[in-house]
């Protein structure tokens, strides 16, 4: 990317065009190495996560104790991962530290993850207007309750559906599983969420196991 003029070096037009991506990563390795002796008890800048369920928040309740023992000047900010296709943006923009994203969809090699959790698939409901469902059949007939984040990506129930030929008819979509929590009650609506939900936002809500076979969710 050099070439000699005389008795100097001068720069090519390509070693020109990459200079700005070079200092980046020397910039990149500069910061392994002042990693080494990074002490997290004396980093007093919010840590951000982000998270894509409320089903999530009892760990997030963990991290923050964890957080207020160890180092008690450190704020936790808990950011809506939704659509999961905004993981990459978040983390490229600084805006989280950590995101907690649904596994099945492709990110970027470059990323590191590891498996954070999994969780049970279950279909919830008001005992007070209808019963469990008990057959596929019942499943495929019920009205449906989901969250509509506004991603392009299939979720694992919808996925998992279409692996199994199985339709179901979706009468409501709501912006996040808090909200179904206000608009299940007295209706026929089902529901079928990550079982986590009711010790939290479902806990007034009934569940049953899903009469046909769905993968765990895994984080």
């Amino acid at each position: 990317m050099f070439v000699r003029t005389g008795r100097g070096v001068t720069q090519t037009e390509k070693a020109i065009a990459l200079q700005p991506r070079i200092q980046e990563l020397v910039a990149g390795l500069e910061g392994l190495v002042a990693s080494e002796n990074y002490n997290p008890l004396k980093d007093n800048r919010t840590f951000n996560i982000a998270i894509p369920t409320p089903a999530l928040l009892p760990e997030m309740r963990r991290v923050q104790m964890t957080l207020g023992r160890e180092s008690s000047h450190t704020a936790l900010n808990i950011l809506r991962l939704a659509p999961r296709e905004k993981l990459t943006g978040l983390l490229d923009s600084g805006d989280a530290d950590v995101a907690i994203a649904v596994a099945g969809l492709r990110y970027r090699m470059e990323l590191n993850h590891c498996l954070f959790g999994h969780d049970d698939l279950v279909v919830y409901y008001d005992p007070a207007t209808r019963g469990p469902i008990k057959t596929k059949s019942d499943y495929a007939n019920a009205n449906h309750a989901v969250t509509g984040f506004g991603g392009k990506v299939p979720s694992v129930v919808a996925s998992a559906l279409a692996d199994l030929s199985v339709d179901r008819k979706i009468a409501l979509m709501a912006p996040t599983a808090s909200s179904l929590r206000e608009l299940i009650p007295g209706t026929d609506l089902s529901a079928t969420m990550p079982r986590a939900l009711s010790k939290g936002c479902f806990v007034n809500l009934a569940f049953c196991e899903p009469p046909i076979n769905l993968p765990k969710l895994q984080y």
